[in-house]
């Protein structure tokens, strides 16, 4: 999967991505239904988003006046660049808190606090770091014990590129978070699908501004990009769904009919 793109539509390979075998299966092993939500299990249009910034100064602060640097420390502080009264990340377990901190984060699950409540916050969620490397990480969106159903079935991609060189359009580095997702397909999900595309776009504006801020703050030079989010029907984009790897043997990644009673009395309420 290529992280340099400076196009709109940056997020269409993560279509493709499923978390690699050895991923799914710590995951299913984790607990009584746990499992990898699949955007093709998804209900409605597909999400496809690329929110940049451009760094055109490095902080001059010791740690974050290189790109790796940076990058790191965003990763490792996260919750300094999103508002955690409408989003906060917390690593599910003690374990998964040793897990991220490290260099090879690959495998942690992350819980997402959406909110502090309101009549909108029926769930929070959670994520499986499905994917590392030195210049980018793949959150997937999965069930957990705790949460339940995450809101949104796929892939959010975490990462830097940078473009040089003699003739080349947009010459310089770039901080992006994008993301190829649908709602997960349960009955209060179905009626919310705005909602839900329109807070997470709401967060990932605020991400690129403080993104932006904080390298400003550090004797740096940061641009915030325009950015892109835009919803296409599934029917017209599952050409571009050609699997990274097969789902491993699971009933959880055999598509059955819809249970609503039973979606409903999962938690003794809507989910």
């Amino acid at each position: 999967m290529s992280v340099i793109e400076n196009g709109p539509m940056a997020a269409v390979p993560l279509i493709s991505f499923r978390p690699p075998p050895d991923i799914q299966r710590a995951i299913d092993a984790r607990g009584f239904n746990w499992h990898i939500h699949p955007v093709e299990f998804g209900i409605g249009p597909l999400n496809l988003d690329n929110y940049r910034i451009k760094i055109v100064q490095h902080p001059s602060v010791r740690g974050l006046d290189t790109t790796e640097g940076l990058f790191k420390y965003i990763r490792l502080n996260i919750n300094q660049f999103v508002d955690t009264d409408k989003c906060e990340f917390e690593p599910y377990s003690d374990s998964d808190s040793r897990r991220w901190n490290t260099d090879l984060p690959i495998g942690t699950v992350m819980h997402i606090d959406f909110g502090r409540g309101g009549p909108l916050n029926l769930e929070d969620g959670s994520v499986v770091c499905s994917a590392h490397s030195d210049n980018y990480w793949i959150f997937s969106t999965v069930w957990t014990g705790d949460d339940f159903n995450h809101p949104v079935s796929g892939n959010r991609q975490f990462g830097y590129y940078s473009i040089s060189g003699p003739g080349l359009p947009g010459d310089g580095t770039y901080i992006y978070t994008r993301a190829a997702d649908r709602v997960t397909d349960n009955i209060v999900n179905g009626a919310l699908i705005n909602t839900i595309f329109d807070g997470g776009h709401k967060t990932w504006l605020d991400f690129q501004q403080r993104m932006a801020r904080f390298v400003n703050s550090k004797g740096g030079k940061a641009e915030v990009l325009p950015a892109f989010s835009a919803r296409y029907e599934w029917s017209k984009m599952k050409d571009q769904h050609r699997p990274t790897t097969e789902w491993i043997k699971s009933r959880h990644y055999i598509r059955t009919p819809r249970n609503p009673d039973r979606e409903l009395s999962t938690r003794g309420g809507p989910v």
